[in-house]
């Protein structure tokens, strides 16, 4: 409250986030304590911050999961199509590619069933 009327430029500047650490670790020694609402404004930021990066690392875990579902059955079907040609001397595997995403940048390398290569120009 004594910093209130002051221009933003003259409030004191805390160095490399020291006064929001201690901000935070008074607030967790102290759970009951009831801050002031820029204080609680702070507060609320970082959970909603949290809050996303906890969404945004589950959807990021959840598509390296389907990608490697898709590589392992495209080794099953590979393993299968080896197993059943054993004896065809002039054998070649057939893989089905119709998971791999289209349309991308010239030069970008993009996942091919679990081998990276480079896309033609």
């Amino acid at each position: 409250a004594a910093y209130a009327n002051l221009d933003s430029s003259d409030r004191p500047k805390a160095k490399l986030g020291k006064m929001e650490k201690s901000f935070f670790n008074f607030k967790t020694v102290h759970p009951g304590w009831k801050c002031s609402s820029s204080g609680q404004d702070l507060v609320d930021r970082i959970e909603t911050y949290q809050a996303q990066q906890a969404v945004a690392l589950a959807h990021e875990r959840q598509h390296h999961i389907s990608a490697a579902a898709r590589q392992l059955e495209t080794l099953r079907k590979l393993e299968n199509q080896v197993e059943e040609s054993k004896d065809d001397a002039n054998f070649v595997p057939n893989i089905d590619e119709k998971y791999v995403v289209q349309n991308h940048g010239s030069g970008e390398a993009i996942s091919d069933g679990g081998v990276m290569r480079r896309e033609k120009k």
